[in-house]
């Protein structure tokens, strides 16, 4: 049973490492037209892995576990922010006050779950959007985007 749990935490800890080159060789297979969103592409990883585990641990002979499977497959996934939140819960959340100077992981792109920067510049966008054709008078026609 251990062997499941070992094998399903490494799939977790190197999906993040192989979605991407999983995502190119999807987009270089002919006639696939399939587009993959960021969250599709890491759950067609992860699932992959798993079963890729689950796998291996058939062909070696090894007693298996559903439930070790999957628990060690998500500490695997997420061990990494787990562990950087319990060394600085404020850290991992972006606070201006935290003033923690030891880095856990390394400088560059970090993966957040829903900030919404998108969604609430749109949101901005259309808010001002809004206004103005409010302010306009009654008579005349809204601006379009060409004309601004």
């Amino acid at each position: 049973m251990i062997a499941s749990f070992l094998l399903a935490l490494l799939a977790g800890f190197a999906t993040p490492y192989l979605e991407r080159p999983l995502g190119d060789a999807l987009g270089r297979i002919e006639g696939m037209a399939l587009w993959l969103g960021v969250p599709e592409l890491r759950a067609l990883t992860f699932g992959g892995l798993l079963l890729l585990a689950a796998l291996l641990v058939w062909l070696l002979g090894a007693d298996s576990s559903a439930f070790l499977l999957v628990l060690g497959g998500l500490l695997g996934l997420f061990g990494k922010d787990i562990v950087a939140f319990l060394r600085d819960p404020d850290g991992t959340a972006g606070k201006d006050d935290d003033n923690w100077d030891g880095e856990i992981a390394a400088p560059g792109s970090r993966r957040v779950i829903g900030t919404g920067a998108e969604a609430e510049a749109s949101s901005e966008e259309e808010t001002l959007r809004a206004v103005q054709e409010a302010v306009q008078a009654p008579g005349q026609a809204p601006e379009k985007e060409s004309e601004r």
